[in-house]
């Protein structure tokens, strides 16, 4: 019994090495992966983080900007007023930010404060070809079927 252990010992560490390299393969690869899936959340948290640390900040801004409108009677408040203030109080905030963040930052602020409120802007009554006919007719002088702008 003896000759036939030393006779199968070699296949049997040979073997068993191959069974211990395939073991250890797996779990490297299943180490990456995981090591991979764990960096990928952790780099998709830090983005989280920081678009909620910059939408705080604009939140702040936005209320900054309406508190200086609200109490400053004497400064008159258009769109373009009220959106270079934002770009001023952000850009105290956050010094580094572009002027496309600070717009999407602004526009998605905005959603969430005129939330469930009204539209400014009637709805639109008229359809698009009743607007062309009539501006159609009431050009003086022009025949409407002229598409050269000849004479």
């Amino acid at each position: 019994m003896n000759e036939f252990f030393t006779a199968i010992q070699p296949a049997l560490a040979s073997a068993a090495v191959t069974i211990v390299t395939a073991v250890v393969a797996a779990l490297g690869a299943y180490a990456v992966k995981f090591i991979a899936a764990k960096r990928d959340e952790a780099v998709s948290r830090l983005g989280l983080l920081e678009y909620q640390r910059k939408y705080a900040a604009a939140e702040s801004a936005w209320k900054a900007v309406d508190e200086y409108f609200r109490i400053t009677p004497t400064v008159v408040k258009t769109v373009e007023t009220t959106m270079e203030k934002f770009r001023v109080e952000i850009k105290k905030v956050l010094p580094g930010v572009s002027d496309t963040e600070i717009d999407a930052l602004r526009l998605a602020v905005a959603g969430a404060v005129n939330a469930g409120r009204e539209a400014i802007s009637p709805p639109v009554t008229e359809t698009a070809p009743d607007m062309v006919s009539a501006a159609n007719g009431n050009v003086e002088g022009v025949n409407a079927s002229d598409t050269t702008g000849a004479d």
